[in-house]
């Protein structure tokens, strides 16, 4: 381990790949969540949920960067939250599940 990454409290490449596939799989998951619910505010969690998500997966690349390190292809592009499908507005006598 390098003085640098001693002195800054960076974790260890591996360790960052690792938490960078947790991230991912942990969105897919908010994303099939998302896909499943029908209620307003459950919709806005998984939203609100994704979006922190993200910050982190670009929190953790950047750290990667810092190392000198690429990340690998698959991990370059998460499900942004506009790629989500809006949840259709309920309709007059349509009740939630």
């Amino acid at each position: 381990m390098t003085i640098k990454r001693l002195l800054l409290k960076e974790p260890p490449l591996p360790a960052l790949l690792e938490d960078i596939r947790e991230v991912c799989r942990q969105m897919e998951q908010v994303k099939i969540r998302f896909d499943m619910q029908s209620d307003a505010d459950l919709v806005d969690a998984c939203i609100y949920e994704q979006a922190a998500l993200q910050a982190r997966y670009r929190y953790l690349l950047e750290q990667v960067r810092r190392q000198g390190m690429t990340a690998p292809k698959m991990y370059a592009d998460p499900t942004p939250l506009s790629a989500m499908p809006a949840a259709a507005p309920l309709q007059a006598g349509e009740a939630a599940i």
